[in-house]
Protein backbone atom coordinates (compact mmCIF):
# COMPACT_ATOMS: atom_id res chain seq x y z
CA UNK A 1 0.00 0.00 0.00
CA UNK A 2 2.87 2.35 -0.47
CA UNK A 3 0.63 3.88 -3.48
CA UNK A 4 -0.84 5.90 -0.93
CA UNK A 5 0.12 8.00 2.37
CA UNK A 6 -1.95 9.61 4.55
CA UNK A 7 -0.85 12.75 6.31
CA UNK A 8 -2.28 15.68 8.16
CA UNK A 9 -2.14 17.45 4.59
CA UNK A 10 -4.80 14.93 3.16
CA UNK A 11 -3.84 11.89 1.05
CA UNK A 12 -0.61 11.31 -1.10
CA UNK A 13 -1.41 9.17 -4.16
CA UNK A 14 1.42 8.16 -5.79
CA UNK A 15 -0.18 5.75 -8.41
CA UNK A 16 -3.48 6.32 -9.80
CA UNK A 17 -6.68 5.41 -8.04
CA UNK A 18 -9.78 3.04 -9.73
CA UNK A 19 -11.95 5.81 -11.64
CA UNK A 20 -14.75 5.14 -8.83
CA UNK A 21 -15.38 7.26 -6.25
CA UNK A 22 -13.41 6.64 -2.84
CA UNK A 23 -14.75 6.42 0.92
CA UNK A 24 -12.58 7.30 3.58
CA UNK A 25 -13.30 5.85 7.00
CA UNK A 26 -11.90 6.18 10.40
CA UNK A 27 -11.75 3.47 12.69
CA UNK A 28 -14.45 1.94 10.35
CA UNK A 29 -16.35 4.55 10.43
CA UNK A 30 -17.04 6.35 6.91
CA UNK A 31 -16.21 9.96 7.03
CA UNK A 32 -16.16 11.11 3.17
CA UNK A 33 -15.96 10.44 -0.03
CA UNK A 34 -13.82 11.90 -2.64
CA UNK A 35 -13.05 11.59 -6.62
CA UNK A 36 -9.18 11.19 -7.19
CA UNK A 37 -9.33 12.35 -11.05
CA UNK A 38 -11.47 15.42 -9.83
CA UNK A 39 -10.14 16.12 -6.35
CA UNK A 40 -6.72 15.17 -6.66
CA UNK A 41 -4.21 18.46 -7.36
CA UNK A 42 -0.28 17.94 -8.24
CA UNK A 43 2.33 17.85 -6.01
CA UNK A 44 5.49 17.19 -7.39
CA UNK A 45 5.79 13.86 -8.16
CA UNK A 46 2.44 13.08 -6.58
CA UNK A 47 -0.91 14.03 -6.77
CA UNK A 48 -2.51 15.08 -3.53
CA UNK A 49 -6.50 15.03 -2.36
CA UNK A 50 -6.91 17.65 0.67
CA UNK A 51 -8.62 16.96 3.81
CA UNK A 52 -11.93 19.44 3.50
CA UNK A 53 -11.01 22.39 5.68
CA UNK A 54 -13.97 21.78 8.24
CA UNK A 55 -12.17 18.52 9.25
CA UNK A 56 -8.85 19.35 10.01
CA UNK A 57 -9.38 20.32 13.38
CA UNK A 58 -10.63 17.02 14.16
CA UNK A 59 -7.23 15.46 12.93
CA UNK A 60 -5.52 15.33 16.62
CA UNK A 61 -4.16 11.97 17.60
CA UNK A 62 -4.61 8.28 15.61
CA UNK A 63 -7.02 6.54 13.78
CA UNK A 64 -7.12 3.64 11.34
CA UNK A 65 -7.56 4.89 8.60
CA UNK A 66 -9.15 3.45 5.25
CA UNK A 67 -9.48 4.43 1.24
CA UNK A 68 -12.46 1.81 0.04
CA UNK A 69 -13.82 2.10 -3.47
CA UNK A 70 -17.55 2.51 -3.51
CA UNK A 71 -18.56 0.68 -5.98
CA UNK A 72 -15.93 -2.14 -6.01
CA UNK A 73 -15.75 -2.40 -2.28
CA UNK A 74 -11.99 -2.78 -2.44
CA UNK A 75 -9.85 -1.73 0.15
CA UNK A 76 -7.41 0.64 -1.82
CA UNK A 77 -5.30 1.57 1.69
CA UNK A 78 -5.67 0.57 5.63
CA UNK A 79 -3.59 1.93 7.85
CA UNK A 80 -2.79 3.33 11.33
CA UNK A 81 -1.97 7.15 10.86
CA UNK A 82 -0.79 8.92 13.64
CA UNK A 83 -1.46 12.66 12.92
CA UNK A 84 -0.21 14.19 16.23
CA UNK A 85 1.46 12.59 18.96
CA UNK A 86 -1.31 12.51 21.14
CA UNK A 87 -3.04 8.58 21.90
CA UNK A 88 -6.58 9.86 21.46
CA UNK A 89 -8.78 8.17 18.93
CA UNK A 90 -9.84 10.99 15.93
CA UNK A 91 -13.35 11.52 17.11
CA UNK A 92 -16.01 13.21 14.44
CA UNK A 93 -18.85 13.54 16.66
CA UNK A 94 -21.49 16.02 17.74
CA UNK A 95 -22.10 17.00 20.63
CA UNK A 96 -24.16 13.65 21.56
CA UNK A 97 -21.22 11.48 20.43
CA UNK A 98 -23.14 10.31 17.02
CA UNK A 99 -20.32 10.09 13.90
CA UNK A 100 -20.50 13.24 11.43
CA UNK A 101 -19.49 12.95 7.68
CA UNK A 102 -18.91 15.72 5.15
CA UNK A 103 -21.64 16.04 2.76
CA UNK A 104 -21.21 17.41 -0.62
CA UNK A 105 -21.85 20.49 0.54
CA UNK A 106 -19.02 20.35 2.77
CA UNK A 107 -20.56 20.33 5.63
CA UNK A 108 -20.30 17.93 9.21
CA UNK A 109 -23.60 16.15 9.60
CA UNK A 110 -25.30 13.33 10.88
CA UNK A 111 -26.37 11.23 7.86
CA UNK A 112 -29.08 8.72 7.22
CA UNK A 113 -26.98 5.94 7.56
CA UNK A 114 -26.32 6.58 11.13
CA UNK A 115 -29.51 7.60 11.90
CA UNK A 116 -31.94 5.05 13.81
CA UNK A 117 -35.00 3.90 11.30
CA UNK A 118 -37.42 5.28 13.90
CA UNK A 119 -36.26 8.60 12.92
CA UNK A 120 -36.00 7.86 9.27
CA UNK A 121 -39.43 7.63 9.50
CA UNK A 122 -40.15 10.68 11.58
CA UNK A 123 -38.46 12.18 8.86
CA UNK A 124 -40.08 11.23 6.28
CA UNK A 125 -43.21 11.26 7.69
CA UNK A 126 -43.08 14.95 8.27
CA UNK A 127 -41.81 15.00 4.42
CA UNK A 128 -45.51 14.11 3.37
CA UNK A 129 -47.43 16.34 5.96
CA UNK A 130 -45.09 19.19 4.73
CA UNK A 131 -45.83 18.43 1.13
CA UNK A 132 -49.82 17.72 2.27
CA UNK A 133 -49.93 21.30 3.62
CA UNK A 134 -47.63 22.77 1.04
CA UNK A 135 -50.21 21.59 -1.79
CA UNK A 136 -53.61 21.89 0.44
CA UNK A 137 -52.66 25.13 2.33
CA UNK A 138 -50.51 27.00 0.25
CA UNK A 139 -51.55 26.18 -2.92
CA UNK A 140 -48.03 25.13 -4.27
CA UNK A 141 -47.75 22.21 -6.74
CA UNK A 142 -45.07 20.52 -4.75
CA UNK A 143 -43.51 17.51 -4.98
CA UNK A 144 -40.70 14.88 -3.81
CA UNK A 145 -37.05 16.53 -5.26
CA UNK A 146 -33.36 16.01 -5.23
CA UNK A 147 -32.08 13.49 -2.78
CA UNK A 148 -35.26 12.28 -1.39
CA UNK A 149 -36.45 11.19 -4.76
CA UNK A 150 -33.08 9.90 -5.90
CA UNK A 151 -33.28 7.81 -3.18
CA UNK A 152 -36.99 6.34 -3.40
CA UNK A 153 -36.19 5.90 -7.22
CA UNK A 154 -33.59 4.19 -6.86
CA UNK A 155 -33.54 2.43 -3.93
CA UNK A 156 -37.07 3.26 -1.87
CA UNK A 157 -35.03 4.28 1.08
CA UNK A 158 -33.35 7.25 1.66
CA UNK A 159 -29.48 7.94 0.53
CA UNK A 160 -27.31 6.91 3.35
CA UNK A 161 -24.92 9.66 2.99
CA UNK A 162 -27.76 12.13 3.20
CA UNK A 163 -28.73 14.28 5.88
CA UNK A 164 -31.52 16.30 4.92
CA UNK A 165 -34.84 16.25 2.97
CA UNK A 166 -35.66 18.09 -0.20
CA UNK A 167 -39.13 18.97 -2.32
CA UNK A 168 -39.62 21.76 -4.64
CA UNK A 169 -42.74 22.98 -6.32
CA UNK A 170 -43.56 24.63 -9.67
CA UNK A 171 -44.58 28.06 -9.47
CA UNK A 172 -47.32 29.20 -11.27
CA UNK A 173 -45.65 32.39 -12.11
CA UNK A 174 -43.40 34.02 -14.65
CA UNK A 175 -42.18 37.33 -13.72
CA UNK A 176 -39.34 36.69 -10.53
CA UNK A 177 -41.72 39.88 -8.77
CA UNK A 178 -44.18 37.62 -8.81
CA UNK A 179 -42.65 34.42 -7.89
CA UNK A 180 -41.23 35.99 -4.61
CA UNK A 181 -44.67 36.79 -3.82
CA UNK A 182 -45.76 33.04 -4.41
CA UNK A 183 -42.63 32.21 -2.48
CA UNK A 184 -43.26 34.27 0.73
CA UNK A 185 -47.29 34.15 1.00
CA UNK A 186 -46.41 30.16 1.20
CA UNK A 187 -43.84 30.17 3.76
CA UNK A 188 -46.51 32.91 6.11
CA UNK A 189 -48.80 29.98 5.71
CA UNK A 190 -46.21 27.23 6.75
CA UNK A 191 -45.37 29.63 9.38
CA UNK A 192 -48.97 30.41 10.67
CA UNK A 193 -49.38 26.05 10.71
CA UNK A 194 -46.94 26.25 13.26
CA UNK A 195 -43.82 25.28 11.05
CA UNK A 196 -40.76 26.71 12.12
CA UNK A 197 -39.30 28.55 8.74
CA UNK A 198 -36.57 29.95 7.53
CA UNK A 199 -36.33 32.29 4.22
CA UNK A 200 -33.36 30.93 2.01
CA UNK A 201 -33.84 33.12 -0.65
CA UNK A 202 -36.62 35.07 -2.93
CA UNK A 203 -37.90 31.85 -4.04
CA UNK A 204 -36.63 29.08 -1.34
CA UNK A 205 -36.93 28.73 2.53
CA UNK A 206 -36.15 26.13 4.99
CA UNK A 207 -38.58 24.20 7.47
CA UNK A 208 -36.61 22.54 10.71
CA UNK A 209 -38.40 19.58 11.77
CA UNK A 210 -37.62 18.67 15.48
CA UNK A 211 -36.94 14.81 15.87
CA UNK A 212 -37.52 13.08 18.93
CA UNK A 213 -33.77 12.80 20.09
CA UNK A 214 -33.75 16.70 20.17
CA UNK A 215 -32.04 16.89 17.09
CA UNK A 216 -33.56 18.78 14.06
CA UNK A 217 -33.68 17.82 10.31
CA UNK A 218 -33.99 20.83 7.73
CA UNK A 219 -36.62 20.60 4.93
CA UNK A 220 -35.47 22.36 1.94
CA UNK A 221 -38.51 23.76 0.09
CA UNK A 222 -36.80 25.19 -3.84
CA UNK A 223 -39.19 26.70 -6.43
CA UNK A 224 -39.25 25.78 -9.90
CA UNK A 225 -39.77 27.97 -12.59
CA UNK A 226 -39.88 28.66 -16.69
CA UNK A 227 -37.77 31.22 -17.99
CA UNK A 228 -37.81 31.44 -22.01
CA UNK A 229 -38.27 27.57 -22.42
CA UNK A 230 -35.85 26.44 -20.03
CA UNK A 231 -36.59 25.20 -16.60
CA UNK A 232 -34.76 26.05 -13.38
CA UNK A 233 -34.68 24.73 -9.99
CA UNK A 234 -33.19 26.40 -7.05
CA UNK A 235 -30.39 26.23 -5.51
CA UNK A 236 -28.66 26.06 -9.08
CA UNK A 237 -30.22 23.54 -11.79
CA UNK A 238 -30.96 24.32 -15.09
CA UNK A 239 -31.67 22.89 -18.56
CA UNK A 240 -34.87 21.94 -20.80
CA UNK A 241 -37.41 19.55 -19.65
CA UNK A 242 -41.28 19.56 -20.68
CA UNK A 243 -43.43 20.28 -18.43
CA UNK A 244 -45.34 17.15 -18.89
CA UNK A 245 -42.10 15.88 -17.31
CA UNK A 246 -43.42 17.88 -13.60
CA UNK A 247 -47.33 18.02 -13.56
CA UNK A 248 -49.66 16.57 -13.55
CA UNK A 249 -47.94 14.04 -10.40
CA UNK A 250 -47.25 11.38 -9.82
CA UNK A 251 -46.28 9.16 -6.48
CA UNK A 252 -43.07 6.97 -5.35
CA UNK A 253 -42.49 5.48 -2.46
CA UNK A 254 -39.97 6.30 0.11
CA UNK A 255 -39.02 4.58 3.33
CA UNK A 256 -42.43 2.43 2.95
CA UNK A 257 -44.55 5.90 2.23
CA UNK A 258 -46.23 7.02 -0.64
CA UNK A 259 -45.25 10.54 -1.15
CA UNK A 260 -46.14 13.34 -4.08
CA UNK A 261 -43.53 12.73 -6.77
CA UNK A 262 -43.18 14.63 -10.44
CA UNK A 263 -45.05 12.87 -13.63
CA UNK A 264 -42.27 11.75 -14.81
CA UNK A 265 -39.59 11.59 -12.15
CA UNK A 266 -36.94 10.24 -14.68
CA UNK A 267 -36.55 13.09 -16.47
CA UNK A 268 -36.00 15.63 -13.45
CA UNK A 269 -33.18 13.32 -11.59
CA UNK A 270 -31.52 13.22 -15.13
CA UNK A 271 -31.34 17.13 -15.36
CA UNK A 272 -30.38 17.24 -11.45
CA UNK A 273 -27.89 14.75 -11.65
CA UNK A 274 -26.57 13.82 -15.41
CA UNK A 275 -27.16 10.76 -16.98
CA UNK A 276 -25.12 8.49 -14.73
CA UNK A 277 -27.73 9.49 -11.71
CA UNK A 278 -28.73 5.51 -11.10
CA UNK A 279 -25.25 4.95 -10.02
CA UNK A 280 -24.47 5.53 -6.28
CA UNK A 281 -21.56 8.54 -5.66
CA UNK A 282 -21.18 9.96 -2.18
CA UNK A 283 -18.52 11.76 -3.76
CA UNK A 284 -20.96 14.01 -6.00
CA UNK A 285 -20.61 17.57 -6.47
CA UNK A 286 -22.84 19.78 -8.35
CA UNK A 287 -20.82 21.70 -11.17
CA UNK A 288 -23.02 24.97 -11.89
CA UNK A 289 -22.19 27.25 -14.95
CA UNK A 290 -21.00 30.17 -13.82
CA UNK A 291 -23.93 31.66 -15.70
CA UNK A 292 -26.68 30.17 -14.27
CA UNK A 293 -24.98 30.76 -10.31
CA UNK A 294 -25.28 34.52 -11.52
CA UNK A 295 -28.86 33.84 -12.58
CA UNK A 296 -29.81 32.94 -9.29
CA UNK A 297 -27.67 35.19 -7.13
CA UNK A 298 -29.38 38.40 -9.11
CA UNK A 299 -32.91 37.14 -8.99
CA UNK A 300 -32.95 35.06 -5.81
CA UNK A 301 -30.15 35.39 -3.26
CA UNK A 302 -27.82 38.28 -4.28
CA UNK A 303 -23.78 37.24 -3.72
CA UNK A 304 -22.83 35.09 -1.16
CA UNK A 305 -18.83 35.53 -1.42
CA UNK A 306 -17.15 33.78 1.31
CA UNK A 307 -20.39 33.55 3.63
CA UNK A 308 -19.92 29.47 3.97
CA UNK A 309 -16.11 30.13 4.86
CA UNK A 310 -17.40 33.17 7.86
CA UNK A 311 -20.12 30.95 9.07
CA UNK A 312 -18.00 27.70 9.52
CA UNK A 313 -15.10 30.71 11.26
CA UNK A 314 -17.49 31.76 13.86
CA UNK A 315 -19.30 28.29 14.39
CA UNK A 316 -15.77 27.44 15.18
CA UNK A 317 -14.93 29.73 17.31
CA UNK A 318 -15.15 29.92 21.21
CA UNK A 319 -17.38 32.19 23.33
CA UNK A 320 -15.70 35.52 23.94
CA UNK A 321 -14.57 35.54 27.16
CA UNK A 322 -15.14 37.61 30.14
CA UNK A 323 -12.23 40.03 29.60
CA UNK A 324 -14.12 42.93 28.50
CA UNK A 325 -10.95 44.81 27.64
CA UNK A 326 -11.60 46.46 23.63
CA UNK A 327 -9.28 46.74 20.74
CA UNK A 328 -7.45 49.89 21.03
CA UNK A 329 -9.02 51.27 17.92
CA UNK A 330 -12.35 51.31 19.68
CA UNK A 331 -11.38 53.34 23.27
CA UNK A 332 -9.92 55.47 20.51
CA UNK A 333 -13.53 56.20 18.67
CA UNK A 334 -14.70 56.37 22.01
CA UNK A 335 -12.55 59.03 22.81
CA UNK A 336 -13.25 61.33 19.01
CA UNK A 337 -17.08 60.45 19.87
CA UNK A 338 -17.05 61.66 22.99
CA UNK A 339 -20.37 61.00 24.85
CA UNK A 340 -22.98 58.38 24.46
CA UNK A 341 -23.81 58.43 20.76
CA UNK A 342 -25.85 56.23 17.92
CA UNK A 343 -23.38 53.56 16.59
CA UNK A 344 -23.11 51.12 13.44
CA UNK A 345 -20.76 48.46 14.18
CA UNK A 346 -20.49 47.07 10.53
CA UNK A 347 -18.54 43.81 10.91
CA UNK A 348 -19.60 42.78 14.29
CA UNK A 349 -17.76 39.48 14.31
CA UNK A 350 -17.31 38.28 17.58
CA UNK A 351 -19.58 41.67 19.10
CA UNK A 352 -16.57 41.97 21.62
CA UNK A 353 -16.50 45.65 20.55
CA UNK A 354 -20.45 46.34 20.05
CA UNK A 355 -20.85 45.11 23.55
CA UNK A 356 -18.05 47.62 24.48
CA UNK A 357 -19.66 50.31 23.02
CA UNK A 358 -22.96 49.76 24.21
CA UNK A 359 -21.24 49.42 28.01
CA UNK A 360 -20.12 53.03 27.47
CA UNK A 361 -23.88 54.17 26.87
CA UNK A 362 -23.49 53.93 23.23
CA UNK A 363 -26.91 53.04 20.92
CA UNK A 364 -25.35 50.19 19.01
CA UNK A 365 -26.43 48.35 16.10
CA UNK A 366 -24.45 45.31 15.63
CA UNK A 367 -24.21 44.42 11.73
CA UNK A 368 -22.87 40.67 9.99
CA UNK A 369 -22.93 38.79 7.08
CA UNK A 370 -23.15 35.65 9.05
CA UNK A 371 -25.98 34.05 10.77
CA UNK A 372 -23.38 32.67 13.37
CA UNK A 373 -22.04 36.29 14.16
CA UNK A 374 -24.31 37.68 15.01
CA UNK A 375 -25.76 34.48 17.41
CA UNK A 376 -22.64 35.53 19.11
CA UNK A 377 -23.61 38.95 19.31
CA UNK A 378 -26.26 38.65 21.30
CA UNK A 379 -25.07 35.39 23.12
CA UNK A 380 -21.97 37.77 24.63
CA UNK A 381 -24.58 40.47 24.83
CA UNK A 382 -26.57 38.75 26.64
CA UNK A 383 -23.93 37.47 28.98
CA UNK A 384 -22.79 41.14 29.53
CA UNK A 385 -26.39 42.34 30.53
CA UNK A 386 -25.91 45.31 27.50
CA UNK A 387 -28.66 45.69 24.74
CA UNK A 388 -27.35 45.78 21.60
CA UNK A 389 -29.69 45.40 18.11
CA UNK A 390 -28.33 43.21 15.77
CA UNK A 391 -29.35 42.46 12.07
CA UNK A 392 -28.02 41.21 8.68
CA UNK A 393 -26.11 43.38 5.61
CA UNK A 394 -24.51 41.68 3.09
CA UNK A 395 -21.83 44.08 1.47
CA UNK A 396 -21.97 41.74 -2.02
CA UNK A 397 -25.49 42.45 -2.78
CA UNK A 398 -26.76 45.88 -3.50
CA UNK A 399 -30.41 44.88 -2.25
CA UNK A 400 -28.73 44.53 0.99
CA UNK A 401 -27.28 47.63 1.25
CA UNK A 402 -29.79 49.70 -0.35
CA UNK A 403 -33.00 48.16 1.92
CA UNK A 404 -31.03 48.35 5.37
CA UNK A 405 -29.18 51.59 4.39
CA UNK A 406 -32.34 53.53 3.43
CA UNK A 407 -34.31 52.47 6.48
CA UNK A 408 -31.55 53.63 8.97
CA UNK A 409 -31.29 56.96 6.51
CA UNK A 410 -34.95 57.56 7.43
CA UNK A 411 -33.93 57.86 10.94
CA UNK A 412 -33.41 61.22 12.21
CA UNK A 413 -30.36 60.93 14.77
CA UNK A 414 -27.27 61.05 13.95
CA UNK A 415 -25.11 57.88 13.19
CA UNK A 416 -21.50 56.99 13.35
CA UNK A 417 -20.27 54.20 11.54
CA UNK A 418 -17.33 51.54 13.17
CA UNK A 419 -15.49 49.12 10.50
CA UNK A 420 -12.57 47.80 12.02
CA UNK A 421 -10.85 45.09 9.96
CA UNK A 422 -13.75 45.12 7.39
CA UNK A 423 -11.47 46.93 4.38
CA UNK A 424 -8.68 44.25 4.83
CA UNK A 425 -11.81 41.47 3.65
CA UNK A 426 -13.51 43.44 1.18
CA UNK A 427 -12.96 43.36 -2.74
CA UNK A 428 -13.50 46.81 -4.50
CA UNK A 429 -16.64 46.51 -5.07
CA UNK A 430 -17.96 45.16 -1.69
CA UNK A 431 -15.64 48.62 -0.44
CA UNK A 432 -17.84 50.36 -2.94
CA UNK A 433 -20.98 49.06 -1.05
CA UNK A 434 -20.09 49.84 2.43
CA UNK A 435 -19.35 53.49 1.77
CA UNK A 436 -22.67 53.63 0.02
CA UNK A 437 -23.99 52.52 3.30
CA UNK A 438 -21.91 54.45 5.37
CA UNK A 439 -22.76 57.73 3.14
CA UNK A 440 -26.36 57.03 3.21
CA UNK A 441 -26.91 55.61 7.34
CA UNK A 442 -24.30 59.03 7.96
CA UNK A 443 -26.69 61.53 6.08
CA UNK A 444 -27.46 63.12 9.17
CA UNK A 445 -24.00 64.48 10.21
CA UNK A 446 -22.29 60.90 11.66
CA UNK A 447 -18.66 60.30 11.06
CA UNK A 448 -17.39 56.74 10.05
CA UNK A 449 -14.69 55.31 11.43
CA UNK A 450 -12.23 53.15 9.70
CA UNK A 451 -9.00 50.79 10.57
CA UNK A 452 -7.47 48.60 8.16
CA UNK A 453 -3.96 46.31 7.46
CA UNK A 454 -1.93 47.88 4.87
CA UNK A 455 -1.27 45.51 2.26
CA UNK A 456 -0.32 45.83 -1.30
CA UNK A 457 -4.50 44.77 -1.53
CA UNK A 458 -5.61 47.59 0.80
CA UNK A 459 -3.17 50.52 0.24
CA UNK A 460 -4.55 53.94 2.00
CA UNK A 461 -4.27 56.07 -1.36
CA UNK A 462 -6.41 53.50 -2.72
CA UNK A 463 -8.98 53.18 0.08
CA UNK A 464 -9.26 57.40 0.44
CA UNK A 465 -9.61 57.79 -3.48
CA UNK A 466 -12.57 54.87 -3.17
CA UNK A 467 -13.86 57.31 -0.60
CA UNK A 468 -13.12 60.80 -2.43
CA UNK A 469 -15.09 59.29 -5.80
CA UNK A 470 -18.47 57.93 -3.24
CA UNK A 471 -18.37 62.01 -2.13
CA UNK A 472 -16.69 61.60 1.42
CA UNK A 473 -13.80 63.64 2.46
CA UNK A 474 -11.00 62.63 4.84
CA UNK A 475 -10.91 64.32 7.56
CA UNK A 476 -8.32 62.85 9.45
CA UNK A 477 -5.23 59.71 8.70
CA UNK A 478 -3.63 58.17 11.29
CA UNK A 479 -1.06 54.91 11.45
CA UNK A 480 -1.21 54.29 14.95
CA UNK A 481 2.62 53.40 16.37
CA UNK A 482 3.94 54.89 12.97
CA UNK A 483 5.32 51.42 11.72
CA UNK A 484 5.14 47.58 12.33
CA UNK A 485 5.08 46.61 16.08
CA UNK A 486 5.58 43.22 17.54
CA UNK A 487 5.62 41.59 14.02
CA UNK A 488 2.17 43.03 13.57
CA UNK A 489 1.46 44.23 10.14
CA UNK A 490 1.06 48.24 10.20
CA UNK A 491 -2.72 49.92 10.65
CA UNK A 492 -4.34 52.65 9.35
CA UNK A 493 -7.31 54.81 10.93
CA UNK A 494 -9.10 57.15 8.74
CA UNK A 495 -12.14 59.37 10.02
CA UNK A 496 -14.46 60.16 6.94
CA UNK A 497 -17.23 62.80 6.66
CA UNK A 498 -19.52 62.27 3.84
CA UNK A 499 -21.71 65.46 2.16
Amino acid sequence: MDHVAVSTEGMHLRAPLPDEPVDVRFDDAWLWSFNPGRDAETAGSERLVRWPAILRPYLRGRSTVALVGHTSDTVLFEAEVAFTDADDRVRVVDEQGHPLGVDKGGRLQRRFDDTDPSLRDHIVAAVEQILADLREKAGLDAFLAFGCLLGAVRSGSMIGHDADADVAYLSKHAHPLDIIRENRAAARTMRELGYTVVPMSGADFKIWVPLPDGRRCGVDVFCGYFLDDHFYLLPSVQGRIDRSSLLPTSTVTLEGRELVAPARPEDLLSLTYGPHWRTPDPAFKFAHPTWVTRHMNGYWRGARNRLRHWTSVHRAAAPASGDATPPGFARWVHRQIGGPANLVDVGAGTGRDAVWFAGKGHTVLALDYSNAARSQVRALAERRGVDVDVDALNLFDVRSVLSLGARLAHEPAPRHVYARGMIDELSPAAREELFRFAAMVSRHGGLTFLQFKITPHSRPEQVIGQIEARGGTVESVRRPGGGKQQGKANKCRLVVRWA
